[in-house]
């Protein structure tokens, strides 16, 4: 897994890093908020 190889998509609140790995995607979302939160969502076809 390279780390380094993400799409950044920038929010109004915060930033998504969406990392392909095919069949599964990984979305990292950092919050940017003074606790610097990062919420990790897995998308998976069915």
């Amino acid at each position: 897994m390279n780390k380094n190889t993400f799409t950044a998509v920038k929010l109004p609140k915060g930033e998504m890093n969406v990392y392909d790995f095919g069949g599964i995607k990984l979305h990292a979302y950092k919050t940017n908020d003074f606790i610097d939160d990062e919420v990790f969502v897995v998308e998976k076809d069915g």
